[in-house]
C-alpha cells in the first residue's frame, strides 16, 4: 500500500518534516530521506500496536451509481460521441500528416 506524504523544509532550523496528514503523523530529520524513514518507523510501530488502515467507499450523492440510463437514447448518444471523437482524431491525423509532408514538423 502506498500512502501520500508531505515533506517540507523546516524554516529557520534546517532539516525536513515528513507528514501523513490524514493520520496526523509527522517526523523530522536532517534530510528529506531521513524524515521519511523516521515517519515509516513511526507508522510501522503504530501498525504493530494494532492500528489498521482501511479504505471507505462513499458513494457520491450527485452522481449515483449507474447515473447513465441504460436505454436506446443513451446508447445512441454515446455512439454519437464515439463517432465525433473518431472524426476529430482522423482530422487531427490528416493535419499532422500534411504538416509533416510540408516539412513544418518532423515526421
Amino acid at each position: 500500500m502506498e500512502l501520500p506524504m508531505i515533506i517540507v523544509p523546516l524554516p529557520n532550523q534546517g532539516g525536513f518534516s515528513a507528514t501523513l496528514p490524514f493520520l496526523e503523523f509527522s517526523a523530522e530529520g536532517a534530510t528529506a530521506d531521513e524524515a521519511q524513514a523516521r515517519l515509516a518507523v513511526l507508522l510501522k510501530d503504530r501498525l504493530h500496536q494494532g492500528m489498521e488502515i482501511r479504505s471507505l467507499n462513499v458513494p457520491s450523492a450527485s452522481a449515483p451509481a449507474g447515473w447513465l440510463a441504460d436505454d436506446e437514447l443513451t446508447d445512441e448518444w454515446l455512439q454519437h460521441i464515439q463517432n465525433f471523437r473518431a472524426e476529430c482524431d482522423a482530422k487531427d491525423r490528416k493535419e499532422l500528416e500534411e504538416l509533416a509532408d510540408s516539412g513544418e514538423i518532423a515526421p
